[in-house]
């Protein structure tokens, strides 16, 4: 500022904040992380990172989301990102409502435990663990709001069903 320059420092790993390259480097930095999972489908987004493993029963999935965690923190170990465990949490996605209180998944990355949660939210998408969208929709619908020109009205809120969009109008 007024002509004076910080201090150059040395930056001997990860991406300096507030660079003009710092996204197009960050990018390249955790374009290698997928390459650490065999068992699980990771989708990056910016700094979000989300994965997904499919099975024929909660052992299963467990093991691999388990086998492929403790090889993603051997990489972050190694090249020095930071994993915030307590902003984890796990949903366990199933068609089988009967008995659902019996699968609990048991995930422990860096010796720190993931909660279970019904709700996940990705993308701005509530998405709970039988996908039936009712958490989304009943999410959604509460926000949303339309005000109209016409002087009858004051404005109109929407109620989303599954059905439709239903609306009524307030003075």
């Amino acid at each position: 500022m007024k002509g004076r320059l910080s201090t150059p420092k040395q930056v001997r790993c990860g991406v300096p904040q507030g660079s003009i390259l710092g996204p197009l480097l960050f990018i390249c930095y955790i374009n290698y992380l997928p390459r650490q999972c065999a068992m699980i489908k990771p989708f990056i987004y910016t700094d979000d990172t989300t994965i997904l493993a499919v099975g024929q029963n909660t052992h299963d999935v467990q093991g691999k989301l388990q086998s492929d965690l403790d090889k993603l923190c051997q990489w972050f170990a190694k090249n020095k990102p930071s994993m915030n465990c307590t902003k984890m949490n796990a949903v366990l996605l199933t068609s089988n409502r009967s008995n659902y209180k019996s699968h609990n998944l048991v995930l422990t990355p860096a010796s720190e435990n993931i909660e279970q949660v019904n709700v996940v939210k990705y993308l701005g998408l509530f998405l709970d663990l039988y996908l039936s969208f009712d958490c989304h929709i009943n999410k959604v619908s509460g926000n949303i709001y339309i005000y109209t020109r016409d002087e009858n009205v004051a404005h109109s809120q929407f109620h989303v069903f599954r059905s439709g969009i239903h609306t009524s109008s307030f003075a």
